[in-house]
């Protein structure tokens, strides 16, 4: 056997020039990638490959393969494998796809999603190059714009480069790059011929003996393709295109190698020497010697056990020309032998039944075994329409068509599922089967925002069900549902919530327990608890909240709704209580076990709630940590049922607008409101406006009046209670700051009516308006009521509002006696700086002014340094640049802006050397947080 020639790689200068810039932009911290375009034979892959070569990153070189492009993650599964080998999130990896991490309902592609960033995140630095992109699957192509997204405002060290060939997915796929990320991270590069000039020298380079008018002429022949100069160069000048080419290398070739040479061209992807044996009844030397014959004409290409066929154009010129009848004859091979072999492996199982549909025989079992599979929402949108049209010609008698279903519904695609389970609604010849296949054509009708049709579906459930109390159960919590959310119908809604809790209790009652019902009757169960406690939501009624979701938790059989119920308790105890001290463990271990079940929308949701109860616990930094982390996550897998991701950034705008400037944030916060549709989660975000404008800004009654009323206006649409008095609370307190007395009073007697009783947390709230009030009549008297107030907050753990209050004293103070007002002023500063609290920190220091005292200017944000800002200060003198210290500690780029320009600020430097200066020439220039 000859050596294989070493590749040669001639011109494409500026196409180098633009990859090496974009690999140095990723090694930096900056995401990128870059897309080559090209015709079959043009160079994209050998490109690749001089760049893959110079890379410093560790890479991972994938390709797309014609046959399996229908199969989930095929492309992707060498970076798979090689990401579930990172410690700690590479376990998690391997037992999604394992499907050893399941929560009762099959492996999802957002959770494998995460958990591949995840393992990403902990390599460190990765570049991932694909080769052949036309043939990826859609999955693999999901997979790669996730990781790039997800990586981007986080600053990995993160490089894709892929390659091919034009068309609509190609394009798309570079599109869907080119929004992700920047103008100068992302290049799509087109490739066309070589010039005479770089032609003529590759073929030189290829055949030194050849003169000069020789190297052109291959040129001219070859049409610039380096491909075709290659094989001109070499023993195929004679070849006239693919089939010529084809010709001449096999003639002569021993039958061993011809049937070999068959299988991979059928195969259309790498085979293992050790599997070719047994698919060609042959023996394993006998089959290396056929490898060896075929690496020596250049037919194949042999690296790491595997073997393939060199190039695409032989691989299409030569399956042009193989018989058809013979074609079929070796995917009927292939697909025994994959199936056989496949075990619970959706991908192999999916590649077997693509074998047999290319041999024209297609059977229903492996069908339904793939459908079956707990790995089926892998699949994608693509496996559905595949299982779909197999589903649509099988028997009657089928269970295919109602697992498609249930797979369209597990993946979300509602539209699919509406129709599907509608259909099998009216033609499944058993009633009680009709009836459920209703209830899950509801479910879909829901999830599209057709409440006529959720209506529609849940009657003709209960008209199959006839006297079947899991479908009736069922059937009223989805139609409380719909008039939940979908119509805001709240009074309406109550009486069908009260039938269906009735009856889930008859259930639990008759069986002995939860945990002697069915599975159904114990989903029926779950399903009017959490009807249940979406009504006590809305209608503020907290002791029910907090039943049902302890209900909820100990009754659901699918661990995911069980922590799901518990983040609802969580809820109860901040949203209805008022008790972040108390919640706080509570929602640590909700976070942590979502983490440990790649559960991301429970994650998102909890992780929230660690930095709602930070924020209020005046520990700001970690806040504006964990809301930061909480946007992220949910930009990236979507928010969970309670939030959007707009209410979400507006709440990390409440924290860092004391943490940082509370008119900028304020300002973002006014964008959200006029982004959000919802009039629901438009409410929550005007809360945060009223409460940060009320307290910061000097608003007059006219404009107090322009925010309240539009407040108002929402607090109706939504009809949510909570909501709604939340919203009075709040109004109280702003009116009361200006001195509109009146109307504080009034908001406050209504609020007192509909809570004779009222929990810690909002009676805390309460008696702080309460003291406001007071400030205007009887300022003396105030301070009293004051100090109790600041002494409930303290005691739930409403710790910034406690320095809110504290502000308010010490400022009333102050007009009754100078002394002691400046005296209680300087505790005050003294705690904002504590909690990082810089918006309050600068408010107070300037009521310190307006009595004439003198404050030490330490810079516009001063106050000490967090724990964080101590060990960014100590990498900035180290001489790292923003892009290192966010790959050092995990940071974005952005936060670690934030940060040095808050320590240059208490610092009072002017920038990063004079910021050095100070904090090697003296301890004091470091100021420190206790």
């Amino acid at each position: 056997m000859n050596a294989r020639r070493r590749p040669v790689f001639v011109g494409r200068v500026s196409e180098i020039e633009r990859l090496r810039a974009l690999a140095q932009l990723a090694r930096t911290g900056r995401p990128a990638a870059a897309l080559v375009v090209a015709e079959p034979g043009l160079g994209k892959t050998r490109l690749l490959a001089e760049v893959a070569a110079e890379l410093e990153l560790p890479h991972v070189e994938l390709r797309g393969y014609e046959l399996v492009r229908e199969v989930p993650l095929a492309a992707v599964a060498g970076l798979l494998r090689f990401l579930a080998e990172v410690p700690d999130a590479g376990d998690r990896l391997g037992a999604l796809l394992l499907g050893e991490a399941g929560v009762g309902k099959g492996l999802d592609t957002l959770r494998l999603f995460e958990a591949t960033f995840r393992c990403l995140a902990g390599s460190g630095a990765l570049a991932v190059i694909v080769d052949d992109l036309q043939w990826a699957d859609a999955q693999s192509l999901s997979l790669l714009q996730y990781l790039l997204a997800a990586a981007a405002p986080a600053d990995f060290q993160l490089l894709v480069l892929c390659a091919g060939r034009p068309g609509a997915e190609v394009s798309d796929f570079g599109l869907g790059i080119g929004r992700l990320l920047e103008p100068q991270r992302f290049a799509e590069i087109t490739l066309g011929p070589l010039g005479r000039a770089e032609g003529t020298e590759l073929a030189a380079r290829l055949a030194p003996e050849l003169e000069q008018q020789d190297a052109e002429r291959l040129w001219r022949q070859a049409q610039g393709s380096p491909f075709w100069l290659e094989a001109l160069a070499g023993h195929d000048r004679a070849g006239t295109g693919p089939a010529g080419l084809l010709q001449g290398r096999l003639t002569g070739l021993d039958p061993d190698a011809a049937r070999l040479f068959a299988l991979l061209v059928v195969a259309a992807q790498p085979l293992g020497l050790q599997d070719a044996p047994e698919l060609l009844d042959s023996t394993e030397d006998r089959v290396r010697r056929a490898a060896a014959a075929l690496v020596d004409r250049a037919l194949v290409v042999q690296e790491a056990g595997e073997v393939r066929v060199a190039h695409d154009l032989i691989r299409e010129a030569a399956a042009a020309n193989l018989a058809e009848a013979e074609q079929r004859r070796l995917h009927r091979v292939l697909a025994s032998r994959l199936e056989a072999g496949a075990g619970g492996d959706i991908r192999d199982l999916f590649r077997a039944l693509e074998h047999q549909q290319a041999a024209g025989v297609v059977d229903p079992e492996l069908a339904m075994r793939i459908a079956g599979s707990p790995q089926r929402r892998l699949l994608g949108s693509r496996g559905l329409a595949t299982l779909g049209a197999i589903a649509d010609v099988t028997t009657e008698s089928s269970a295919l068509p109602g697992e498609v279903a249930a797979l369209a519904t597990e993946l979300g695609e509602w539209t699919v599922a509406l129709e599907r389970w509608s259909s099998m609604a009216d033609r499944l010849p058993d009633a009680r089967d009709r009836a459920h296949a209703a209830l899950a054509a509801a479910t879909a009708a829901f999830r599209l925002g057709r409440a006529v049709d959720v209506h529609a579906f849940v009657t003709l459930a209960r008209d199959h069900a006839g006297d079947d109390p899991v479908v009736a159960i069922a059937a009223d919590a989805q139609e409380a549902e719909a008039l939940l959310w979908l119509e805001n119908l709240v009074a309406r809604a109550q009486p069908v919530v009260e039938r269906a809790a009735r009856a889930a209790q008859q259930l639990v009652e008759q069986a002995g327990g939860v945990d002697a019902l069915g599975d159904a009757a114990c989903g029926a169960h779950v399903m009017a608890r959490r009807a249940q406690l979406d009504a006590a939501i809305r209608r503020a009624d907290a002791a029910t909240v907090a039943d049902c979701a302890e209900l909820i938790r100990t009754s659901a059989r699918d661990p995911a709704d069980a922590l799901a119920a518990a983040s609802d308790g969580v809820f109860s105890m901040l949203q209805f209580e008022g008790l972040p001290k108390a919640a706080e463990p509570r929602a640590r271990r909700i976070l942590e076990e979502a983490r440990r079940r790649m559960l991301p929308s429970i994650e998102v949701e909890a992780t929230h709630w660690v930095g709602w109860v930070a924020h209020h616990l005046g520990r700001l930094e970690e806040a504006s940590g964990y809301m930061e982390q909480a946007v992220a996550l949910a930009a990236r897998v979507g928010p969970p049922r309670r939030f959007t991701v707009t209410q979400l950034r507006a709440v990390a705008c409440s924290v860092d607008a004391s943490r940082i400037d509370w008119r900028g944030n304020v300002a973002a916060i006014e964008q959200a409101i006029a982004a959000e549709p919802d009039p629901h989660f438009r409410l929550v975000i005007r809360l945060l406006h009223i409460w940060l404008v009320g307290r910061f800004a000097a608003v007059d009654p006219v404009r107090l009046a322009a925010l309240l009323d539009p407040m108002a206006e929402d607090a109706e649409r939504a009809g949510c209670a909570r909501c709604l008095w939340e919203s009075v609370l709040h109004g109280a307190e702003a009116q009361a700051r200006i001195g509109d007395v009146a109307g504080a009073r009034a908001a406050l007697k209504r609020w007192d009516a509909a809570h004779p009783a009222p929990y810690r947390g909002p009676g805390a709230r309460r008696a702080y308006v309460a003291a406001l009030l007071a400030m205007h009549r009887d300022p003396v008297a105030s301070l009293g009521l004051f100090a109790r107030a600041a002494a409930d907050a303290s005691e739930v753990g409403y710790e910034l509002m406690r320095l809110w209050i504290d502000i308010d004293a010490a400022h009333t103070a102050s007009r009754i006696d100078r002394t002691r007002g400046v005296q209680d002023l300087r505790a005050v500063v003294e705690r904002a700086e504590a909690m990082g609290a810089v918006s309050e920190q600068k408010l107070v220091v300037q009521q310190l002014r307006s009595l004439g005292v003198r404050t030490w200017r330490r810079g516009a944000g001063a106050g000490p340094l967090t724990v964080r800002e101590q060990e960014i200060a100590r990498l900035v003198t180290a001489g790292l640049s923003n892009p290192e210290i966010a790959t050092e500690l995990f940071l974005s780029r952005k936060t670690v802006e934030r940060h040095v320009s808050n320590i240059l600020a208490k610092c009072g430097a002017r920038n990063r050397t004079e910021l050095g200066d100070r904090l090697r020439d003296s301890r004091e220039a470091w100021p420190t947080a206790p």
